[in-house]
């Protein structure tokens, strides 16, 4: 009996992984066909208390050999909605499509991040040209704008309305490190001119250029994509290895900046962009 020590990476792994991973496609592909059975229940119902004493979902403290994992995968379909059923209507959801899935199955096997271009090429172009065609079948002359993809519409409307706000602010600054600056000036010119500041990967680290491509990913980073603060609020501080520091430049800076109201500071150990530079 094969185990997860047989599996790639593991050495010589190669036919017990592909004997696996055949054994869940196999209960994968038996389900769709299930599904599109008629003569099949949309759910085979079961009251919580009920369904949790049909199969062992507990975590287990030990692993759980490669024969448990197929058993756990074939109850989950077994008890799980067929979304695919002729009868299944939902208002927000139906069906299956099976290029979809395709495409599913291929970015779960590739498990890419969308970090940067550099760990995810293929996936950031397709990111930016669906987004340009999306636009253009709304009426954007030749798909030019911006844009982001959206979990649901609750988010979405959160972000109107941080978009809205952006009327009825004063204007707020950031500060951080120069080494930090293109991660959060990424993050702060998503709603501020496209244009006006990029970054793209070199050797390993990013630093900032003026150019349009690949902007959807990009300048998603690090979380921090307020709509009241542009690339040009976003101030450097020089520092060293002990602590914040202070340079003629930056406080020239804040001088020019009047009627800016400091609004947020970035800290941190720049573990991504030092090892990037020590990788070089």
């Amino acid at each position: 009996m094969i185990g997860f020590a047989d599996l790639l990476p593991m050495t010589d792994g190669d036919l017990a992984t592909m004997t696996f991973l055949q054994d869940v496609v196999d209960i994968m592909l038996g389900y769709i066909v299930k599904s599109f059975d008629r003569s099949t229940k949309v759910i085979d119902f079961q009251y919580p208390n009920e369904l949790l004493q049909m199969n062992n979902w507990e975590l287990s403290d030990e692993p759980e050999t490669l024969d448990d994992v197929l058993v756990n995968c074939r109850a989950t379909l077994e008890y799980a909605v067929k979304t695919a059923h002729p009868r299944y209507f939902n208002q927000l959801s139906t069906g299956l499509d099976m290029v979809g899935l395709a495409a599913d199955w291929l970015t779960s096997t590739a498990n890419t991040n969308m970090f940067t271009y550099e760990v995810a090429p293929v996936f950031v172009l397709l990111e930016y040209v669906t987004l340009k065609k999306m636009r253009e079948i709304i009426g954007w002359q030749d798909g030019h704008g911006d844009g982001i993809f959206s979990p649901g519409g609750a988010i979405s409307n959160m972000y109107a309305m941080l978009l809205r706000g952006m009327a009825s602010l004063p204007r707020l600054a950031a500060f951080t490190s120069e080494t930090r600056r293109c991660l959060l000036a990424a993050a702060a010119s998503h709603m501020t001119n496209r244009n006006s500041y990029h970054c793209k990967l070199v050797s390993g680290f990013l630093t900032p250029f003026n150019a349009p491509l690949f902007s959807e990913s990009l300048l998603h980073q690090e979380g921090s994509s307020s709509p009241w603060i542009g690339t040009e609020s976003v101030i450097c501080v020089k520092v060293d290895e002990r602590r914040v520091g202070n340079s003629a430049g930056h406080n020239g800076r804040q001088r020019s900046m009047k009627d800016v109201k400091p609004a947020f500071l970035l800290q941190g150990e720049d573990d991504t962009i030092r090892s990037g530079e020590e990788n070089r």
